[in-house]
């Protein structure tokens, strides 16, 4: 018996407008080397329905709930033979399938190797920030909202965003953002799957570092770029993605690693850089006219708020 190479699985939650060119590049009639496994976590726009009228060829599972993020690819794992897993978001879309093969050229270049994933750019060509990066700390939290890995290029930070290592053919970090991730099986059989506490936000930075702890490389490889619409499944493509759920789980992981006095010196410093960041936007807005800046500037407002308004978790 035959297995294929990559299991692909994508959670779907409400992604029927989105489903259909996230699996485009798998539509054909001999792809031996893929197996593609969509788990619908109880969408209520058809997308299960959809799925199963338009691609009755791929595996499609109907959760009876929404059981987050992190407990569908889990339970997508249970099914999975191939040697490889791909984790793919709907709203993230491939141009073909030699981007897979060159992720797959990237992990089977160092059995060390236990994930790759690639750059993330939204619908405008601009890059996401939040496509990898390193171990959140303090350090690495301030290093990113206060600019610091601007000002010396060679610190580390939260998220990587250096414009010299996005030029690299592969970058070694703590974690590659679960949007696109390719996963060598045997690690996860390792280490373990994601952290089902965590309903979604954060459990693919945990996993990375988990990757890291276990001494296996974790690698972003910039060379490949993925579009990816950023909350897709919540807003149209033209509209600026809002969610607290990344602040929540920096906060979270802050609380749990340390004192009371470190989450006072989170809070402080993301409220003041988001606030510079709001600040920033509202007087380029002012000067280009431009409303997009300000619709940015306000977001970050109401993320700084939001973090100014937090309590830690026990």
């Amino acid at each position: 018996m035959s297995y294929p190479l990559v299991s692909v699985v994508i959670v779907t939650y409400n992604s029927k407008q989105l489903i259909e060119r996230c699996l485009a590049p798998f539509v054909a009639t001999n792809l031996p080397d893929f197996d593609v496994i969509i788990w619908d976590n109880c969408s209520t726009d058809g997308t299960a329905e959809y799925v199963s009228k338009l691609f009755p060829y791929f595996k499609l599972i109907r959760s009876p709930n929404n059981i987050g993020f992190a407990a569908a690819n889990n339970s997508a794992f249970e099914l999975c033979s191939g040697k490889y897993v791909l984790l793919l978001n709907p709203d993230a879309f491939l141009e073909s399938l030699d981007q897979i093969y060159f992720l797959l050229k990237v992990i089977d270049s160092d059995e060390r190797i236990a994930a790759v994933g690639p750059r993330l750019t939204g619908a405008d060509g601009s890059n996401q920030v939040g496509a990898s990066g390193w171990r959140v700390n303090l350090f690495n939290i301030a290093s990113h909202f206060l600019f610091f890995h601007k000002l010396f290029h060679k610190l580390p930070s939260l998220y990587l965003s250096n414009a010299r290592l996005l030029k690299a053919r592969a970058v070694d970090v703590d974690w590659v953002a679960g949007t696109c991730l390719l996963v060598r099986r045997g690690v996860i059989d390792r280490v373990g799957g994601l952290n089902q506490r965590i309903f979604m936000y954060g459990e693919d930075i945990e996993w990375g570092q988990s990757m890291r702890s276990a001494g296996f490389r974790v690698v972003y490889v910039p060379m490949v770029s993925v579009l990816h619409l950023g909350g897709g499944t919540q807003r149209k493509e033209s509209e600026i993605f809002f969610s607290t759920g990344w602040l929540d789980y920096l906060a979270g992981a802050t609380a749990q690693h340390g004192s009371i006095l470190s989450f006072v010196c989170f809070k402080f410093t993301v409220v003041l850089g988001l606030s510079i960041r709001a600040l920033a936007l509202w007087t380029l807005g002012a000067f280009s006219r431009n409303e997009r800046k300000f619709a940015q500037s306000r977001v970050n407002w109401s993320y700084a708020k939001h973090v100014a308004q937090l309590r830690r978790p026990v």
